[in-house]
């Protein structure tokens, strides 16, 4: 996945919102969507060509944020290619107004990666240097958010390790003086209040031998 607005039709996203379980009528495929796997995490798991380059995404119920709070999520990839996009949704205000903050295993360099969905386009917003993320399958990453107290700005973590973004003007932060906040819709993007999980699949998956298996966690 590239550095590039990422272009995906809308009901695509709005259809994957909702926590379900999905087998196709082959035996070869499987995909189970959000669902518990009775050890404290959330599974997203498919070996099916057709959920690739598709955008999923789950709001989790009741789970919010405000001025001044922090959000975290634990991430785990057990299997699948290391392109794929795992994170956190914040800022959910509705369904086409919120942001992502992700893990992108395969580049080492700049390891978290931030979008904004405006309803039509994934647009990137920032490339994060890695400061914590440790690859492996299996291994879990924790990727979280701090809202300000004045809520005007956000500063992004993982493993516990603030996060620098690139070209950000105002520091460790990102604030409504961000170029990249206001190319994705002015900081009122930032005024959502939900908050839940997110893969990002590119084409490059080997399915079905091999199946995109992941979990997440609350915390």
């Amino acid at each position: 996945m590239k550095k590039v607005v990422l272009v995906w039709v809308s009901m695509l996203l709005l259809a994957s919102c909702s926590r379900a379980v999905v087998d196709t009528t082959s035996q070869q495929y499987q995909t189970i969507v959000w669902q518990p796997d009775g050890s404290g995490w959330t599974q997203f798991d498919t070996n099916d060509p057709s959920k690739m380059d598709n955008p999923y995404t789950y709001i989790v119920p009741s789970w919010t944020v405000s001025a001044g709070g922090t959000v975290k999520v634990g991430i785990k990839q057990n299997s699948g290619s290391p392109m794929v996009l795992l994170g956190i949704v914040f800022g959910y205000v509705n369904s086409n107004n919120f942001w992502v903050l992700c893990i992108n295993q395969a580049n080492q360099t700049d390891s978290v990666w931030l979008y904004h969905w405006n309803g039509l386009l994934w647009q990137f917003v920032h490339a994060y240097p890695d400061n914590g993320i440790v690859l492996g399958a299996g291994v879990e990453n924790d990727v979280s958010v701090t809202y300000a107290t004045d809520g005007k700005s956000l500063t992004f973590y993982d493993n516990g390790t603030q996060i620098f973004p690139y070209g950000v003007t105002s520091g460790p932060s990102l604030t409504s003086t961000d170029t990249a906040v206001t190319k994705a819709g002015g900081i009122s993007a930032l005024a959502g209040t939900g908050v839940g999980f997110a893969v990002l699949m590119d084409s490059d998956e080997n399915f079905p031998s091999t199946p995109m298996n992941a979990r997440f966690k609350q915390y």
